[in-house]
């Protein structure tokens, strides 16, 4: 399968913005995106996916919160794709192993929150931000479906069809652009 990655060693957006509190918070991961070759701001360009996560906490309009992070599409030891992998599956991979990483949505995962101040004209306006993934504590109830009202997505520019977009009209902006 093209999604399976192979474990090595070695070497604000659009629409109403509310601030997630900080911290710990229960959530899904609801969304899972290859974005294929991207370009950061350095000039390098990185196969990336990103993960969006549904929050059991609720902003002011009564909608849950969803966060989104990008990483690159990597799960050397190094890489921070393969953190969140291997705290959300609470085990190591081993090196060589295949992943599909399909296996991570719909997963309850504890998402840490922290906020950052923008930079530049934007240095008055505080950020939410995904620091952090793992599994739920141990012996931690889970969450009925209906705490998460927001179906899954997955979608891959490697397959070849159109991004549905009015299937994913709640993804949240990332770093300050349209998914």
């Amino acid at each position: 399968s093209p999604w399976n990655k192979t474990a090595s060693s070695g070497s604000g957006g659009g629409g109403d913005y509310y601030l997630c509190p900080s911290g710990n918070h229960v959530g899904m991961i609801t969304g899972l995106i290859h974005a294929g070759t991207v370009s950061n701001n350095f000039g390098e360009s990185a196969d990336t996916i990103i993960l969006a996560f549904q929050l059991m906490k609720k902003q002011e309009d009564g909608k849950p919160f969803i966060l989104a992070d990008k990483y690159t599409y990597s799960l050397n030891t190094k890489a921070n794709f393969r953190k969140v992998v291997e705290a959300v599956e609470g085990r190591t991979l081993a090196d060589g192993e295949s992943y599909d990483p399909r296996d991570l949505v719909g997963k309850v995962v504890l998402v840490n929150v922290k906020h950052s101040q923008g930079k530049g004209d934007k240095a008055n306006q505080t950020y939410h931000n995904v620091a952090g993934v793992s599994s739920l504590p141990e012996g931690y109830p889970p969450p009925s479906d209906d705490q998460f009202p927001i179906d899954p997505l997955v979608w891959s520019v490697m397959d070849g069809t159109p991004f549905p977009v009015n299937q994913a009209e709640w993804l949240p902006w990332v770093y300050g652009h349209s998914v």
